[in-house]
């Protein structure tokens, strides 16, 4: 009866150095899969009004050898909040993108407009986007295997 009690005794005191040593690799696991989901997917520049946040998005990390960059201008709007089409309607103004001249003669910059909502206020027809919208943005004239430095002028009404 002495052997098989001591046998218990000696199972039960390593179990908790068993615990131990599973929590030890679990939360290294843990760690190492959150410092890899927190790594940024995409490079992106930001900009965030109290109504709105407008993000530049690439499509790639490194242009290479592109001499066409695919860009995507992703605009999120707080609830309630709209932005208009590139033909507003009756009321509002366009939303643009442009390149600042100065500083980059040769880009050109194209962006296209997905299928707007129809907003109708006060008796005036709009179009635009409620919530969110993804513009895809086409950047020509670079130079291949140089970096791109983009700046850019949004220019967005919003309405609520």
């Amino acid at each position: 009866m002495n052997i098989s009690h001591s046998y218990f005794q000696a199972a039960a005191a390593s179990r908790p150095r068993f615990m131990l040593c599973w929590m030890v690799k679990l939360f290294l696991i843990m760690s190492l899969l959150a410092s890899i989901l927190a790594l940024p997917a995409r490079a992106a520049d930001s900009l965030e009004t109290e109504f709105a946040r407008a993000e530049l998005l690439s499509a790639v990390e490194a242009t290479g050898n592109l001499s066409e960059i695919q860009l995507g201008l992703q605009v999120t709007l707080q609830p309630g909040w709209k932005i208009y089409w590139r033909s507003p309607g009756d009321a509002g103004l366009p939303t643009q993108l442009s390149i600042q001249e100065a500083a980059f003669s040769k880009l050109k910059l194209t962006i296209a407009y997905p299928l707007p909502e129809r907003f109708s206020l006060f008796g005036l027809d709009t179009y635009g986007y409620g919530d969110k919208v993804m513009f895809p943005v086409r950047v020509t004239g670079h130079s291949p295997g140089q970096p791109l430095d983009l700046q850019a002028d949004l220019n967005a009404l919003n309405l609520f």
